[in-house]
């Protein structure tokens, strides 16, 4: 009995050391068509559907912020929408008060009404991982402390 207590304290005490804090992410989107606002949409739900990140609208938070911006490509022809969308994505570490604040990735793409909700992941799947690369890093520890 006394083996069977000592090791569920030992199980216990590993289970909630490696319990980590979220990310607090900030999502800001721009776009002047349907597609475009589904993507920024789904880009949020998907920030708050994970276990690792949490969405903030904190300015005075530590935070990544995500910048979406979408544009149809054929709007300014205008011609009629062919179902597709440029979109750019900018993640920055924008730790207001913070010295060290610093642009971490940003790249544009072309997807097409059907592979929204495959964008939307990718983009926070590079969220993420830009999230463990700032709990790792020496300089951000005292920003993001929990991890």
């Amino acid at each position: 009995m006394r083996i069977f207590r000592l090791f569920s304290i030992i199980i216990l005490c590993v289970a909630t050391s490696s319990v980590d804090a979220k990310t607090s992410v900030e999502v800001v989107g721009n776009s002047d068509d349907n597609l475009g606002l589904r993507l920024i949409f789904l880009v949020k739900e998907r920030v708050r559907s994970t276990t690792s990140l949490e969405l903030t609208f904190d300015e005075e938070k530590p935070r990544l912020r995500v910048s979406v911006v979408v544009i149809d490509p054929t709007k300014s022809l205008e011609a009629r929408s062919s179902g597709r969308v440029l979109y750019s994505v900018v993640i920055v570490n924008a730790s207001d008060g913070v010295k060290y604040s610093y642009h971490l990735d940003n790249y544009i793409n072309s997807i097409g009404r059907d592979r929204l909700d495959d964008a939307a992941e990718e983009i926070v799947a590079r969220i993420s991982e830009y999230s463990d690369v700032l709990a790792n890093l020496p300089i951000t520890r005292h920003v993001y402390p929990y991890r």
